[in-house]
């Protein structure tokens, strides 16, 4: 079976076949050749729409929607205990508007005629939205930042005990807080970055005391106690005494910890607050700052020995004392001779 075309229909169909083509050409002809100074059609910045404008215009009314959105933000950092808030100007926060204009203004307008071609009639059909990258003043944020830390750092406060008038009194302890700077300044950042200004959670590290209320709180008896007896006339031997006594005051030993008397007194100077009182020096008594803690330095030795912990390090006098029978005392001498036991 045969068919024939009418040459009529022939003649339409070359006609809009034609048309067709000068109406596409006359379109690409308009778009690639028109005002050199616009903006190609279908170009949008930051979801502005900037076709057929011109640098100046494009540029007032994508800043114009950028103060509206966010000409009033405001960022803030919370470090788990507070909530610290800037202005964004504070930082000076900005846009880089120009830079992803000149970047717009390019669309179309790079390559040979084929590739100029494909893209106009991609923006054409298609569009374009370029987004705008941000700045701001990295030497203000972390100005920012190190008051922060200031404010949030502090050192744990461990677990105590207190022992008066035969009661004992244990005490909670406090973990410490620390705040990495540059860790935080890379996560502030990226936040801001993002434009996500809204309660940004710093990065906080708890510190755990060395001695927590739950190792101490089951303490409460006295294991050992020993005394002895000193004259309050000599003033300067009384407050070395005191001083010495006030630096044991407290300390917690854990099992298998050892303790150092020259450790804990420092250095018997002046400048530590330990005054001229007379000391054993090769069988005399003679001045010497610190006179009056080998005293101390006993009496915690026979406590020591009464509660049957290991002692590392002990020397006896070099003659009698009137304070403790002759074979329970204890001296001490900077960097020469301690008193060290282990719990």
């Amino acid at each position: 079976m045969f068919y024939s075309v009418n040459s009529a229909g022939k003649a339409k169909t070359i006609v809009i076949i034609i048309t067709s083509v000068i109406i596409f050409t006359v379109f690409l002809m308009f778009n690639l050749s028109g005002d050199s100074n616009k903006f190609r059609k279908g170009v949008k910045v930051e979801g502005v729409d900037v076709s057929g404008l011109d640098m100046a215009e494009a540029k007032d009314i994508v800043t114009e929607s950028l103060n509206n959105k966010y000409g009033k933000s405001a960022f803030s950092l919370n470090n788990g205990e507070k909530t610290y808030s800037y202005a964004i100007n504070e930082i000076s926060y900005q846009f880089l508007v120009n830079e992803a204009l000149i970047k717009a203004f390019h669309q179309g307008r790079t390559g040979n005629i084929f590739k100029k071609t494909l893209d106009v009639l991609s923006l054409y059909f298609n569009g374009t939205n370029l987004e705008i990258r941000n700045d701001f003043d990295k030497n203000k944020l972390m100005t920012i930042l190190e008051k922060i830390k200031k404010d949030t750092e502090r050192e744990p406060i461990n677990a105590s005990i207190n022992y008066k008038n035969g009661n004992i009194g244990i005490f909670e302890d406090t973990a410490g807080r620390s705040m990495d700077i540059d860790i935080n300044k890379e996560l502030v950042e990226n936040y801001l970055e993002k434009r996500d200004f809204k309660d940004i959670p710093l990065r906080v590290e708890n510190i755990k005391p060395d001695i927590t209320y739950a190792e101490i709180k089951d303490i409460n008896a006295v294991v050992s106690d020993f005394h002895t007896d000193f004259s309050l006339s000599d003033q300067n031997r009384s407050h070395n005494i005191r001083l010495a006594s006030s630096k044991l005051d407290g300390i917690i030993l854990k099992p298998d910890e050892s303790f150092s008397m020259n450790e804990t007194l420092g250095p018997r100077t002046a400048k530590n607050g330990y005054r001229e009182a007379p000391v054993i020096f090769k069988n005399e008594l003679i001045p010497g700052t610190g006179g009056g803690i080998c005293q101390v330095t006993t009496t915690l030795y026979n406590t020591v020995l009464k509660a049957k912990l290991d002692v590392l390090e002990r020397s006896p006098h070099s003659m009698p004392l009137a304070y403790v029978q002759p074979g329970q005392d204890a001296t001490i001498a900077d960097g020469v001779i301690d008193f060290r036991f282990r719990n």
